[in-house]
């Protein structure tokens, strides 16, 4: 067995010539989203009460990926993917700010956990289940599995938005 020869800056320079326009700007898009980030919550940092607009994230995020039906290909199905994205850190942003509402701040760490554990839980058992479902039917029939939970997740998300509206609980005592 040989070992692998070290890579050289001509052949650094020959991976680079390889990429496309795309993967050449990616991180320009990734700093870029940052600064829009930054600039939209120094601008407007308050759109409104956290619980409205966790009812709304979480509504637009339940339907998100119904777009991933409509992939035909590859470059349509990163475009859907990059729109299914754009959803998801406003809905994380707008949890982790409801969590800092709701529970005593002597609990805070644990109600940020508990909202790290789901995510983990849910990515994956949603990824074993997806994944077996597309290994045996295929990715279309895959995607009716992500749709689904997004709808519950959606489903779920409003109805406990009622119940924080209907009777919510003094700062001081609500427990995780």
């Amino acid at each position: 067995m040989t070992a692998a020869p070290a890579l050289s800056a001509l052949d650094t320079t020959s991976v680079t010539r390889r990429l496309s326009a795309l993967d050449r700007y990616l991180p320009v898009w990734i700093f870029a989203a940052m600064a829009a980030g930054l600039l939209l919550g120094r601008t407007a940092p308050g759109l409104g009460p956290v619980l409205d607009r966790f009812r709304v994230q979480a509504s637009v995020f339940a339907l998100l990926p119904v777009v991933f039906l409509t992939a035909s290909n590859i470059p349509v199905l990163v475009a859907c993917a990059f729109v299914v994205g754009l959803g998801t850190a406003p809905t994380l942003i707008t949890a982790f700010g409801l969590v800092g509402e709701l529970v005593a701040s002597t609990s805070l760490t644990e109600g940020l956990a508990w909202i790290i554990t789901g995510l983990n839980l849910g990515y994956g058992i949603g990824s074993s289940v997806v994944g077996g479902i597309a290994n045996t039917h295929g990715a279309r029939v895959a995607f009716t599995v992500t749709i689904a939970s997004g709808l519950a997740m959606g489903a779920l998300a409003l109805g406990l938005w009622r119940r924080l509206t209907v009777a919510p609980a003094p700062r001081d005592q609500v427990s995780v």
